[in-house]
């Protein structure tokens, strides 16, 4: 039964479309006590039937607490989630959108992730269905440096120690603002893709909303003024003239953003001052905010990949991890799968030398379905690459070296191209490149959002292909029967095998390109290890141009 109790605070605002769903998902959570979930109706003034068709849930009532607080004007979204927070006295506040729907296991996946979560985390946020949630995070750790307020759970006496959303902030970006403070205290937020939920947030994929385009933009400007620099606030005035000159969507307008604009000059004083009142000058200037463009992090593409529907089949699919006695790096490989949200998974380990992360993983991994297997004498990347391809036996294969990370949603993402695609052999998604200090057995969340320099996404042209590589070695997803028709790595090269081993099937084949990030390639941030490394890619650059090149010879 349920450890955790959670006062649910809910804002409504002409909610009646949405407020049977999002209530019956409630009552319909598995593995969890009804009675630990106190629900905090906050109305802002609706003038359509929410109010009755919430007093009608009421008197049904199948949790702990149910209350409706009525205000008598529409405060805003943070101001009312505020005000939904007072009545409340658990320690745990879930702050969750009216037209949303938890999937059946969401608190009791989110309950897990919570009581194992250390003492420096405060914030946990869901995964939004159908459309994940663009912003980083990091795919060991989770940490990620703002949560959305749509659905994101915020331990009470931090909330109360941070004074709760900035009621200043009427509509958008309060919960960047929210997440950013309380990184100030000191405190960690996670992503937790396991716990997952449908938001109604946009009626099509690419959705213009004019007041989320208007209010995007003025609240950036505020959130520099409390985190950021003056260069900062110089950049966002370059970026507004900017957005003023240009060609906008025909559901917006330049005229009502300046109205916006206008209407937020006396709010700036409360921006501007906020950051010298209780010791924060000291704090911010320590604290890195991101912001880019009219944005709060690093995005990933993607954001109108749909993740909710339901794959029709369940394929084995084995990751295949090449090692060479570094256990550390290894560990955060093996992490990056663990976290996947597609479980049927094979993990296929061939160590080049001696069994020196067998321990490790049989100690910490025994959760997962790994086959190891040492080569004891070295015998390099592509021998090691042959042997894990001879050992998998899932019906799709995908590459991951042992210093490379999937996103959570990574194998999900690809593996659903396949059942979409019936002809399809290979597929491949964009990945970051990350310029990465060191690797620790602690990864720190720091190595992502300060490294990701380059971004992997092209459309496939086999003849772009034969002069370069487009995609690294993780980012690609391939049927078993590929290797079975067109054999492994060349085991002439130790660099570069994956490119000659692409090039050689594209003869034949053709891949499937989706636009969204789902992994991470990491390369030195020291300049003269990322010299020293290009040097020796040149190297074998050339042997592998030539062998490419006499392929295509012989063929045509």
């Amino acid at each position: 039964m349920a450890k955790v109790e959670f006062d649910i605070v809910i804002v409504t605002f002409n909610s009646l479309r949405w407020v049977d769903g999002c209530i019956k998902s409630i009552e319909k959570q598995k593995n969890f006590d009804l009675k630990n979930i106190n629900l905090y109706f906050v109305d802002n003034c609706s003038t359509d039937k929410t109010i009755s068709r919430l007093e009608w849930w009421k008197k049904r009532n199948k949790f702990g607490s149910f209350t409706i607080v009525k205000n008598k004007d529409n405060l805003g979204f943070g101001k009312a989630n505020n005000i939904g927070f007072s009545h409340g006295s658990s320690k745990y506040v879930f702050f969750l959108n009216h037209d949303t729907e938890l999937s059946e296991s969401a608190l009791f996946q989110m309950e897990q992730n919570i009581l194992s979560s250390s003492k420096n985390y405060a914030v946990w946020e869901f995964r939004q269905q159908p459309y994940e949630h663009p912003k980083i995070y990091n795919p060991i750790t989770g940490e990620t440096s703002w949560c959305s307020g749509a659905c994101v759970i915020v331990l009470r006496k931090v909330f109360e120690k941070v004074g709760g959303f900035d009621e200043k902030i009427f509509m958008y970006a309060e919960d960047v603002d929210l997440s950013w403070h309380i990184r100030l205290e000191g405190y960690k937020l996670r992503y937790v893709s396991s716990a997952t939920l449908t938001h109604y947030c946009y009626e099509s994929a690419g959705e213009t909303k004019p007041i989320q385009f208007y209010n995007s933009i003025i609240n950036n400007l505020n959130l520099r003024l409390k985190y950021g620099s003056l260069k900062d606030v110089l950049r966002w005035i370059k970026y507004f003239l900017n957005i003023l000159r240009s060609q906008l969507d025909k559901k917006l307008s330049k005229w009502t953003l300046i109205l916006y604009f206008v209407k937020n000059i006396p709010l700036l004083p409360h921006f501007i001052f906020w950051r010298f009142r209780d010791g924060r000058l000291k704090k911010i200037k320590v604290f890195e905010p991101h912001f880019i463009l009219f944005d709060y992090e690093t995005t990933r593409l993607g954001a109108f990949v749909p993740n909710d529907e339901k794959l029709s089949k369940h394929p084995l699919v084995s990751v295949l991890i090449r090692t060479c006695n570094r256990p550390a790096v290894l560990r955060e490989a093996l992490i990056s799968v663990r976290n996947q949200t597609y479980k049927n998974i094979e993990v296929v380990v061939v160590e080049d030398g001696k069994n020196s992360s067998e321990k490790m993983i049989k100690k910490e991994f025994g959760d997962l379905n790994i086959i190891y297997k040492a080569t004891e004498k070295k015998v390099g990347r592509c021998k090691a690459g042959n042997i894990a391809l001879e050992l998998a036996s899932g019906m799709y294969l995908n590459f991951l070296d042992d210093d490379d990370a999937f996103f959570n949603d990574h194998i999900e993402t690809l593996l659903r191209v396949f059942q979409d695609n019936k002809s399809c052999n290979l597929v491949y998604s964009a990945a970051f490149e990350a310029k990465v200090d060191t690797v620790s057995e602690h990864p720190r969340y720091e190595y992502y959002i300060k490294g990701f320099n380059n971004l992997f996404n092209c459309p496939f042209k086999q003849r772009r292909l034969l002069t370069s590589n487009l995609f690294p070695i993780q980012a690609v997803m391939f049927k078993k029967t590929i290797f079975k028709k067109y054999g492994g790595f060349d085991i002439e090269l130790d660099n570069l095998e994956d490119w000659e081993f692409w090039a050689r099937i594209s003869f034949k084949e053709s891949f499937i390109p989706i636009g969204k990030t789902t992994s991470v390639f990491k390369t030195p941030a020291n300049p003269d290890e990322y010299i020293e490394r290009g040097k020796n890619l040149e190297n074998y650059y050339l042997i592998a141009k030539r062998k490419i090149k006499n392929r295509a010879l012989s063929i045509s």
